[in-house]
């Protein structure tokens, strides 16, 4: 394989860790899961990778812990399956810091929110270990799945 292709396959790779670690903590935390894709598109004027997409009332604006944990848990997943991350950046970054910050009223208080959320990601995908890594090959032979099927993958790994 020439180094490009390479390179090409490793991203894919992680954008499936990414995605898939985002879906096992979803199913760990309850929150329902409608579908995950790994397929890239353009919104606007960037380039999304990937997306899982849960219920609508999973996904209003309220500020819990265990939505700051589904968030971190995409830099963890890749972290977990690559052994190699790039750190919690970009749209979840953000918006972990948004759900934070309605936790937790200063600086300190919400980089600690941070962390235990990390650490709780990490947990939950390591209790969940075959899970995550046969849901990361299946969304790399299939690039999308629906809720059921992703519930379906885990389901026959635990």
């Amino acid at each position: 394989m020439f180094h490009s292709q390479t390179a090409l396959w490793r991203e894919q790779q992680r954008i499936a860790a990414h995605e898939s670690a985002h879906c096992i903590a979803r199913f760990a935390c309850g929150l329902s899961i409608d579908h995950v894709s790994i397929v890239g598109r353009l919104e606007g004027y960037r380039t999304i990778n990937g997306v899982v997409i849960g219920g609508a009332a999973d996904d209003d604006e309220r500020g819990d812990f265990s939505r700051i944990v589904v968030l971190v848990a995409g830099s963890i997943g890749e972290e977990v399956f690559l052994s190699e991350g790039t750190g919690l950046r970009g749209s979840d970054r953000r918006k972990a810091l948004r759900y934070a910050e309605r936790l937790a009223s200063n600086s300190n208080a919400i980089s600690l929110l941070i962390r235990a959320a990390e650490v709780e990601a990490e947990a939950i995908l390591r209790q969940h270990e075959l899970a995550f890594r046969n849901l990361v090959e299946t969304l790399l032979a299939r690039s999308r799945l629906t809720g059921q099927q992703v519930l379906e993958v885990i389901g026959q790994s635990i």
